[in-house]
C-alpha cells in the first residue's frame, strides 16, 4: 500500500535530507515505519515518534561473503553510521553475539558512551545491547537511523 499525506511527511523530510533526494522513492507502510524503494535499493525510515522503540529486529541483515555473516549500516543523520556485524572474525560470534563501530565518513572513531575511551570497536554484544546502542545513537546524534 503506498502511503500519502501526513503518514508520509517523515520520509518527504528524510528525503530533503538525503543525499539520493533526487531519487524517485516507492514508499510502503509496514506497522510504525515507512519502507522506501529505489530500483533493488531499500532504505527504513522512522518517524520520531518511533526513534526511542528501535530495535535491531526492525532492520534487515544482509549477508557478508568477505567475512562470511551479517551486517547492517544505520546512518545517523550526515554525521554518524553504525555498523552492526557478527560475522567470521567479529567479537562473540561464536556464542551469537554481535560487534558495533561507529564511523564518522570514512574513519572509525570512538563515541562517548557507545565505544569505551580509546576504542573504536565493542564487542560481546547482545541483541538487546544492540537496541540499547541504537536508541543511544538516536540520543546523541537526534537523528532518526536510515538503513543504507
Amino acid at each position: 500500500m503506498l502511503v500519502s499525506g501526513t503518514s508520509l511527511m517523515c520520509v518527504q523530510q528524510r528525503q530533503r535530507n538525503d543525499s539520493r533526494a533526487h531519487t524517485k522513492y516507492h514508499v510502503k507502510h509496514s506497522g510504525s515505519n515507512y519502507l522506501a524503494f529505489t530500483g533493488s535499493k531499500h532504505y527504513q525510515y522512522f518517524c520520531k515518534g518511533d526513534a526511542m522503540n528501535l530495535k535491531l529486529a526492525d532492520f534487515k541483515m544482509m549477508e557478508t561473503r568477505s567475512p562470511n555473516g551479517v551486517q547492517v549500516i544505520l546512518r545517523f543523520g550526515g554525521k554518524y553510521d553504525l555498523s552492526i556485524v557478527q560475522n567470521e572474525l567479529s567479537y562473540g560470534n561464536k556464542q551469537g553475539l554481535y560487534e558495533i563501530a561507529v564511523f564518522d565518513d570514512v574513519n572509525r572513531v570512538e563515541l562517548p558512551g557507545i565505544t569505551a575511551d580509546g576504542d573504536t570497536v565493542k564487542g560481546w554484544l547482545t541483541e538487546k545491547d544492540v537496541d540499547n546502542i541504537i536508541k543511544k545513537m538516536y540520543t546523541v546524534t537526534k537523528e532518526i537511523p536510515v538503513q543504507v
